[in-house]
């Protein structure tokens, strides 16, 4: 390779003489202002959708949250990521989505080379659900739990890395030979993550689908909204009967403890189920809600493995002797034997299910 004179246009594309440019080593690097560029250029692709447009996006988005009987408190959420789907796939009245209909129109304008590419490679996207295997230079190693393909994913925004073992639901755009998101991504705790695939495997198995990429290309949306919004939002307390005060001031404490814990929604879920069926069981005459609540958020994390605490912590939690949660604890853990068990073969069976696509791909 040729030494590059002082005098010469800089290679990073900036348009600059060398000397004037990277010459002097304290510029950006190059993989940074490409990284750089293709954040700005998907912010002009939604510029450009809003610009021309808007109104059949915003008629398509309307008939999706109709169809899915979205609620108002999630319109705003519901209403970016379906905006996202269209860009990508809806075609227009000439007969293009907007995402090719853009790297047609706009790729030729940017000075760098390797970001013209890139831009023009921007003709179809791909969905994925995946696993964070590691984070390392802006660089995600994702595992797709449908097909147990290795992905490599650029992160163009710095406030965007996720955490290792978290699961990210997405589209990736082409990135030389690797990809990026497209904006907004799904992402998802390594706590709540095997409930929601559990209910994504049942999904793509009743739509009878070979692909799971055409599968969720097509029902990306209704896919987040019932994986997620459903799941995970909508809290089995709201619709519970209780049949006193003092079991509904249980239910309150222990979702308000559990959520000053951060636990995971799905985990409160679960506990406020096993809560009830507690209930059901026992008819408990309740003294102390304190007991109670504290008793069976330990028994939830035992379960769950989520975190977990000593009784005597959850008993400085509660203000209360760790004796009278271990009496409290044995007792709920033998009458939810059963529920219990099944929130284990629920997690064996998404295992189960984990292996076969990744031995089957």
């Amino acid at each position: 390779m040729s030494k590059i004179n002082r005098n010469d246009p800089c290679l990073c594309g900036s348009g600059k003489k060398y000397k004037k440019c990277c010459m002097n080593g304290n510029t950006v690097s190059i993989e940074k202002l490409v990284e750089a560029d293709v954040s700005i250029a998907q912010t002009e692709l939604i510029d450009y959708a809003i610009k021309y447009y808007d109104q059949p996006m915003r008629d398509k988005v309307n008939e999706l949250m109709t169809d899915l009987d979205v609620p108002s408190s999630a319109k705003d959420m519901f209403t970016f990521q379906a905006m996202l789907w269209t860009i990508l796939h809806e075609p227009t009245e000439f007969g293009q989505t907007v995402l090719q209909e853009y790297s047609e129109k706009n790729a030729s304008k940017w000075k760098r080379e390797r970001v013209r590419h890139i831009i023009e490679s921007w003709t179809v996207s791909e969905p994925v659900v995946g696993e964070v295997n590691n984070v390392a230079d802006n660089v995600i190693a994702l595992t797709d739990c449908f097909t147990g393909e290795q992905r490599s994913i650029r992160v163009v925004a710095e406030d965007r890395l996720p955490q290792q073992g978290n699961m990210l639901i997405g589209f990736m755009l082409s990135f030389e030979d690797s990809h990026v998101f497209f904006k907004d991504i799904i992402n998802i705790t390594s706590a709540d993550s095997n409930l929601v695939l559990q209910h994504l495997f049942h999904m793509y198995k009743d739509s009878g689908q070979q692909s799971s990429v055409e599968w969720l290309r097509q029902s990306y949306l209704q896919t987040i909204w019932e994986s997620l919004y459903r799941q995970l939002d909508v809290r089995p307390d709201q619709k519970i009967e209780w049949k006193n005060e003092k079991e509904e001031s249980v239910a309150s404490l222990l979702k308000e403890m559990m959520n000053k814990e951060e636990l995971p929604g799905d985990i409160i879920e679960f506990a406020i189920e096993l809560w009830a069926k507690y209930c059901e069981y026992k008819e408990p005459k309740i003294r102390n809600e304190r007991i109670y609540a504290a008793s069976l958020h330990y028994l939830v994390t035992q379960v769950t493995k989520v975190h977990t605490k000593t009784q005597q912590e959850f008993a400085v939690l509660y203000d209360l002797t760790s004796s009278s949660i271990s009496t409290r604890y044995r007792e709920m853990e033998k009458a939810l034997e059963e529920e219990i068990e099944q929130f284990h073969v629920a997690v064996r069976e998404v295992e189960k299910n984990l292996q076969e696509e990744v031995t089957t791909s």
